[in-house]
């Protein structure tokens, strides 16, 4: 691992090898709805890859599904049915603009997005699904429609760890607003989407427009955080800087770290109001979250 992998930015590598971690996420059971999950059983009968039950033949079904041994017992022709099973696709947004190349404590937020993501996509494709979605860059959105396949996870994954890399070359840029629109553009009715962002800029646009997602998706946030921008520490003086420029502040002035706290305390209220208002689940991390809480907080989150 070359300095910085998993702390500024992440590798390919690095990503690649969260599938063994993933395992942890992994569902135990099967015995799910399949609107509420991936590679699972849904309520519906047909053919399919799990056997439900014979029932009387009716005209029409197909005699390859024939229950040949109830109907020898009964004298009366049987058919089988299955218990079909479907696929949910699961789109990612992964958020690397600018303001999450941040971190005072842990790792910067935009490597805590990157392994959370290449998580679920393991834990997803583990499950069967399809994974891809979009990453959110400097300049522009990419966006990947869902893949099974390992070339497309790796392609997927890929995308993920360039963008973080492609940060330390774009320090000076200004972070751009959210855009949860090209989500729209890949999700079918019935997908699973999770956006995992810092929420920076969040906007009545993008309430909207979660809005418009969860009348056609299961939506959950992740939230990520650096605990400086919870609260300032108790010291007389901060530089801050990006490498470009310095800012000197001094939390002790007069109700200066107490109004820094509450705008922080007031956004992520707004995120939580919003989040009950629309229906997704909210999940909140910090960069200085140990693995082990981030995926109990996930897996808890997801259910």
């Amino acid at each position: 691992m070359q300095a910085g992998d998993g702390l500024i930015y992440s590798s390919l590598k690095s990503l690649l090898k969260q599938r063994s971690m993933a395992r942890l996420l992994q569902r135990g059971s099967k015995n799910v709805h399949a609107r509420q999950s991936g590679h699972h059983l849904s309520t519906q009968k047909g053919r399919g890859m799990d056997f439900a039950e014979s029932r009387l033949y009716q005209p029409g079904d197909d005699v390859r599904t024939m229950d040949w041994r109830v109907t020898a017992k009964t004298g009366k022709a049987h058919t089988k049915i299955f218990q079909e099973e479907r696929e949910r696709p699961v789109l990612l947004y992964v958020d690397c603009r600018p303001s999450m190349f941040f971190g005072t404590r842990g790792k910067y937020k935009s490597v805590v997005a990157a392994e959370i993501a290449s998580l679920l996509t393991w834990k997803m494709w583990l499950d069967g699904d399809r994974v891809g979605g979009v990453v959110e860059t400097v300049s522009e959105g990419i966006e990947m429609r869902p893949s099974r396949s390992m070339s497309g996870i790796s392609r997927w994954l890929k995308h993920i760890a360039d963008s973080t890399q492609n940060l330390l070359n774009n320090t000076d840029k200004k972070s751009s607003g959210l855009d949860f629109d090209g989500l729209r553009h890949i999700a079918n009715s019935g997908s699973q989407i999770i956006i995992i962002s810092d929420f920076q800029g969040y906007s009545e646009t993008n309430r909207q427009q979660l809005l418009g997602l969860t009348r056609k998706a299961a939506v959950h946030l992740v939230s990520i955080a650096d605990p400086f921008e919870q609260q300032l520490p108790d010291v007389s003086g901060l530089r801050v800087t990006d490498s470009l420029a310095s800012l000197f502040i001094h939390p002790k002035q007069k109700n200066l770290a107490k109004k820094y706290q509450q705008a922080y305390q007031q956004r992520q209220q707004l995120l939580q109001k919003d989040a009950r208002k629309v229906g997704a689940g909210l999940i909140e991390v910090l960069t200085n979250d140990e693995q082990n809480h981030v995926l109990m907080n996930i897996s808890r989150g997801l259910r």
